[in-house]
């Protein structure tokens, strides 16, 4: 998993725990990305799928998550 995709998830996960979103959308950009990195995730409460961040410049430009029916 690349390093972005881990601080997103981590951020991510602090967000859902403390309600502080902020540390997660600073690492979100105004503009389209050209890269993209995609990982499988599972939650802790059940449920499967892909993540995939599109990014540039370090800089999230795109998420999509996809669940597993």
């Amino acid at each position: 998993m690349s390093d972005l995709m881990e601080s997103h998830v981590r951020t991510f996960n602090d967000g859902v725990r403390t309600g502080d979103w902020e540390p997660m959308l600073k690492h979100f950009a105004q503009d389209d990305g050209e890269h993209a990195i995609t990982a499988a995730f599972a939650w802790l409460r059940g449920g499967t799928g892909r993540l995939a961040l599109e990014h540039e410049r370090g800089l999230v430009t795109r998420l999509t998550v996809v669940f597993d029916e």
